[in-house]
């Protein structure tokens, strides 16, 4: 941005030279009734995903359970990608529904006892993370 045209020799070149990472994260809402489901499935309230497992899903985390859960509240599912997924579709401009439904199948291979959510939430990550330097 602007604020970068003040900045002059080493200090310049580190800060155009930073790379970030970029994924997706997506979010799953479901109602109140599925934390019996959940318990029913799992143990943990995040754990990361092998590649093995899947090539572009890296992090699940059962949110709600995160954050103590026990409210009653809504259930909800969040779903990093990995770096590499991430950047690939965003470079390549892919279509938020492509994506989307790649990822929810993808999830649904990984878990597929999941009730269909009342409502999710895509975000692309852009900025996760430098990766480099």
């Amino acid at each position: 941005g602007a604020w970068l045209d003040g900045a002059s020799g080493v200090g310049r070149a580190d800060l155009t030279g930073v790379q970030y990472s970029s994924r997706y994260a997506l979010t799953l809402f479901y109602p109140a009734s599925a934390a019996a489901v959940f318990a029913a499935h799992i143990d943990w309230a995040a754990r990361y995903v092998s590649k093995a497992d899947d090539d572009a899903i890296v992090y699940l985390a059962h949110d709600s359970a995160k954050r103590g859960g026990d409210d009653g509240g809504a259930v909800s599912l969040v779903v990093h990608t990995s770096v590499p997924y991430g950047i690939r579709a965003l470079k390549a401009a892919e279509p938020e529904e492509s994506v989307l439904a790649d990822l929810r199948a993808r999830v649904g291979k990984l878990l597929p006892w999941l009730p269909e959510p009342e409502s999710l939430v895509l975000r692309p990550w852009r900025v996760s993370q430098v990766r480099y330097p």
